[in-house]
């Protein structure tokens, strides 16, 4: 109830975030098939005295790793790659204790993994990040910082799996870890990556989605006075189930959250170009004056998309990016979409830069043409 009581209050029901992440897409198709699974072998403390749940773990990453250490109190846990905490074991502890426990092992650079209904103690921690990434709507929230500034964040479907989550967690902690490590190593000479935020939703019997949303902040010394440059690199990835098919994948971005932020400019953004299918070169990029001289700062990446039409239905006098993206075949499979945009702020009337994002995703039956129904995910953020 405490827990609830929180959240409640900070209206913690949607997404807010303040920046400085990296997290990585997990495909759906591997998450529910453990044989794909290479053994990597991270260490794993779980800390739980439900034996049900040591249970649940060990089978869920008996293909990932043979690290995997139980406790009933923090202990030595900080030795590990990766930290598991039940949240109902939680909530029988000191409540301080738990939130003090929680923020060291965050701020040792530890990826920690709350099984909850509520990503309470991540909230509470105190812990100091530059910004929070969670949906209340979930059953397990995963949250790491990197020696670099970055911060990961995972948040995964009350209705999904518990086994299966479990083993999204493991894979997030992996990568994130390997990301983490060499992240330097290919920083961008003008952007900072900020990080992302990942969420893993189902779509009942028809098949899953995966959102993950990467930042980029132009760095200081580029930057027009008084002006800061963002841009997000998207992926919304879907795959059907057998008797369904992907037929409509929708991304909209409210630059300025309904007129409440007019300082804040969509300045450019892009679905995409089809070169030759089924490549699609995303190509953005700000050009400011830099020392007296207009300098052009690219962003671009590639993907790979086929059997698609693309809609723009933006309305850029409202500072709002709306693209579709209409599947022109039935087949089964993953469907995955990489469309950016790039926002200026004015910051003489206040720093950050506060949005809301829209994916939604529509299947249709493969044995009906008039069986079609979407789903629809918000997040609303703060980033720094």
């Amino acid at each position: 109830m405490k827990r609830k009581q929180v959240l409640a209050a900070a209206a913690v029901i949607i997404v807010v975030a303040v920046l400085a992440i990296s997290a990585f897409l997990i495909l759906a198709e591997d998450e529910g098939n453990q044989s794909d699974f290479k053994l990597t072998n991270r260490s794993v403390a779980v800390v739980t005295d439900s034996d049900n749940l040591k249970k649940t773990i060990s089978l869920a990453l008996s293909e990932s790793t043979f690290k995997i250490t139980t406790f009933d109190s923090f202990g030595e846990v900080a030795a590990y790659d990766m930290v598991i905490i039940d949240g109902v074991w939680a909530a029988t502890q000191d409540d301080l204790t738990v939130k003090n426990e929680i923020k060291a092992l965050i701020e040792h650079n530890n990826a920690v993994v709350m099984l909850d209904d509520s990503p309470y103690y991540l909230l509470e921690s105190g812990v100091a990040v530059d910004y929070l990434a969670f949906n209340e709507d979930s059953q397990l929230y995963g949250l790491m910082n990197t020696y670099a500034g970055q911060t990961y964040y995972l948040n995964v479907a009350y209705d999904y799996d518990l086994m299966e989550a479990i083993i999204s967690a493991y894979n997030w902690a992996d990568e994130t870890i390997t990301e983490a490590n060499t992240l330097n190593d290919t920083d961008d000479v003008y952007w900072k990556n900020l990080g992302n935020a990942l969420y893993i939703e189902t779509c009942d019997d028809r098949g899953s989605i995966v959102y993950n949303t990467e930042f980029y902040k132009l760095k200081g010394e580029y930057c027009d006075n008084g002006y800061d440059y963002y841009y997000t690199h998207y992926s919304l990835d879907a795959e059907s189930l057998p008797g369904y098919f992907v037929s409509q994948m929708r991304i909209t971005h409210d630059v300025t959250s309904n007129g409440l932020y007019p300082n804040q400019t969509l300045y450019d953004y892009t679905p995409g170009l089809i070169t030759s299918s089924p490549a699609i070169l995303v190509r953005m990029g700000a050009t400011i004056e830099l020392n007296g001289t207009n300098v052009s700062i690219p962003a671009e990446w590639k993907y790979e998309l086929s059997n698609v039409a693309i809609s723009d239905r933006s309305q850029t006098d409202q500072n709002i990016m709306d693209l579709i993206f209409n599947i022109t075949d039935s087949g089964l499979g993953i469907r995955l979409v990489e469309p950016g945009n790039l926002v200026r702020v004015d910051t003489a009337t206040g720093e950050g830069y506060y949005f809301s994002d829209e994916y939604t995703i529509e299947f249709g039956k493969s044995s009906s043409e008039n069986d079609f129904v979407a789903y629809t995910f918000h997040t609303n953020l703060l980033i720094h």
